[in-house]
């Protein structure tokens, strides 16, 4: 996961070799469609997040986030160089002193460690299950993305 903080050009592509690209390569076609309904059905979830969910459960659906390209280790999934807690309260809509107080909680009851710029999720089920609990399935848990 990459998260820019200021503005930056990573490619540009101009729109008619684009389009000649899309029409000439079915493939390509098809994995921008898929790519671009991931991130739809993405931003809905999050959206329903900040909508619906207390502060503790969009932490736990960040976490989840996090652990998706985490390393796993013996212990669980290791996330390096973990967004600060600044950066998770700016995505999560919270206040930093809120998220820290949570990430404190998790710690206390055994569900994650943190040192420094690294989180190790010690149990990413129970995560999954309190966020399932309070919020149900969410679309991204519904589709089956293996186009």
């Amino acid at each position: 996961r990459i998260v820019a903080e200021s503005d930056g050009l990573i490619a540009e592509c101009p729109t008619d070799a684009f389009l000649d690209l899309m029409g000439k390569n079915g493939a390509f076609a098809t994995a921008v469609a898929a790519h671009l309904a991931r991130n739809v059905v993405a931003l809905t979830d999050r959206v329903f997040e900040l909508a619906a969910l207390e502060m503790r459960f969009r932490v736990y659906a960040e976490l989840l986030r996090l652990a998706s390209t985490g390393e796993h280790v013996e212990r669980g999934i290791l996330i390096r160089q973990a967004p600060t807690h600044e950066a998770i309260a700016a995505t999560v809509g919270a206040q930093r002193e809120a998220v820290n107080r949570e990430l404190r909680a998790l710690a206390n009851n055994g569900v994650i460690q943190q040192a420094r710029r690294e989180i190790l999720i010690l149990n990413l089920e129970w995560l999954r299950d309190e966020l399932r609990r309070r919020a149900g399935a969410t679309t991204s848990d519904a589709v089956d993305w293996r186009l």
